[in-house]
């Protein structure tokens, strides 16, 4: 079966498509659908693992998923997402499915004013993911984010990098008014991506929060990914970013909300804060459970990672099950494991 899609590129470090390419799919996953069986979805599907697909236009497939699982177990859809790609170049798509376990999530009030960022900004914001782009072309796809922003191991992509830092320093000011105010969409999703090169300071941090609930999924994903780059840099940038604004997004029932939130979450319970983790377990444990069951090891092992913390797994023995790709016995830990009493979870200051 041949269908025209666009493949997502969600993957931050993903090159865009600039001309029709053919993909195989290699795994259809989902979450938030409980009481249906996973396999049971996917045999209502217009199309299988294997199959190829074309970038093109992803409103077809969408369409296609949505009325197949509509029809067949009258479920809503909450999204449809085609990621590309896993190491083998395949094609990976997650589907939301509408259970009590995704909810709506609280996202800020569009914003209307008329801010934007300068020629020179879009230029050198440009120019760094053209190298970037072309780094992973010839298959460089290495990070180094122990600056607090990310830098490729490519050399002409990191010059890129250092020089949109450098701008990000200077103009940090005005880079997070348009985040904050500009009506244009595309310049604030630029403006989060920005802002995550500026020098770290407690109002980057706060902007980057705060746009990780902005009403753009865009912005949100660059926003969330600039802080995991952050929180995984040093564990002093990491004690600034308060985890309770982010488990909300672990039930959201749009794929990049879920992505990036776990995979900060992950960052932020290194230290296996207490009464994070009983926030997660009380307020996202059907969320993450159903993440952790997807096959991708890229998408799939944040989730996991939270999972065996919430269950008390040692981080040495949680490492070797993981390595191991023992899941159910990670999911049973948490769900035999006797809840300690529960601690209340913060309210999000940072995004009132």
């Amino acid at each position: 079966m041949k269908l025209v899609i666009m493949a997502a590129i969600l993957i931050a470090t993903a090159p865009p498509l600039s001309q029709e390419v053919s993909f195989p799919i290699g795994a259809i996953e989902f979450y938030g659908h409980a009481g249906v069986d996973a396999d049971r979805l996917r045999d209502a599907l217009p199309l299988r693992v294997g199959d190829q697909v074309v970038s093109g236009t992803k409103e077809k497939i969408v369409a296609d998923i949505t009325q197949a699982i509509k029809q067949k177990t009258g479920r809503d859809v909450a999204d449809v997402a085609p990621v590309c790609c896993d190491e083998r170049g395949r094609l990976l798509i997650y589907v939301g499915v509408r259970d009590e376990s995704v909810r709506q999530t609280a996202y800020n009030t569009e914003p209307r004013g008329s801010a934007r960022l300068s020629p020179t900004a879009i230029k050198i914001h440009r120019d760094a993911g053209e190298a970037l782009s072309e780094a992973m072309r010839k298959g460089v796809s290495g990070e180094d984010d122990s600056q607090g922003y990310a830098l490729s191991v490519d050399p002409a992509a990191r010059a890129r990098q250092l020089a949109l830092h450098e701008y990000a320093a200077r103009h940090s000011t005005s880079v997070r008014r348009v985040l904050a105010s500009s009506r244009d969409v595309e310049q604030r999703q630029i403006a989060a991506e920005i802002l995550g090169y500026a020098n770290r300071s407690r109002e980057q941090i706060r902007a980057l929060i705060r746009a990780s609930h902005d009403v753009d999924g865009g912005v949100r994903n660059n926003a969330i990914r600039a802080l995991v780059v952050l929180a995984r840099s040093s564990s002093e940038a990491s004690a600034m970013i308060p985890g309770e604004c982010f488990v909300d997004l672990l039930n959201s029932g749009i794929w990049t909300d879920r992505n990036k939130s776990v995979a900060l979450l992950a960052a932020l319970t290194r230290e296996r804060d207490a009464r994070l983790l009983s926030c997660l377990r009380e307020q996202a444990l059907t969320s993450l459970v159903d993440m952790a069951r997807w096959s991708n090891r890229g998408h799939a092992d944040n989730a996991r990672l939270l999972l065996g913390r919430i269950a008390g797994i040692d981080e040495k023995t949680l490492s070797a099950m993981l390595d191991k790709q023992e899941i159910e016995p990670i999911i049973n830990s948490v769900q035999q494991t006797a809840e300690n009493a529960k601690l209340d979870c913060h309210p999000c200051a940072a995004l009132k």
